[in-house]
């Protein structure tokens, strides 16, 4: 999540959060409430490495903890990584 495409991966969820205006970056900016969500999630493994099949595995993931997708709109793989 760290590298260039998880990196990537987070701005790209940052402007669709802000398309969609799940998030208004007034001076009240607050993401604890939507990333609160995020902490289960664990980056480690094959799954989540530095390849370009990574970042739309992190947006799906991002996504799907966001509430913007379903679970059965997604692959289990990605429900699984979300935990």
């Amino acid at each position: 999540v760290f590298r260039a495409i998880g990196i990537t991966a987070q701005f790209d969820f940052l402007k669709e959060l802000l398309v969609k205006e799940l998030v208004d970056l007034g001076p009240d900016l607050e993401f604890d409430t939507l990333l609160g969500k995020f902490s289960d999630i664990t980056f480690e493994g094959d799954y989540f490495s530095p390849r370009t099949a990574t970042k739309k595995r992190l947006l799906d993931v991002f996504r799907l903890k966001a509430g913007i997708l379903k679970p059965d709109e997604v692959d289990e793989e990605i429900v699984l990584a979300a935990g």
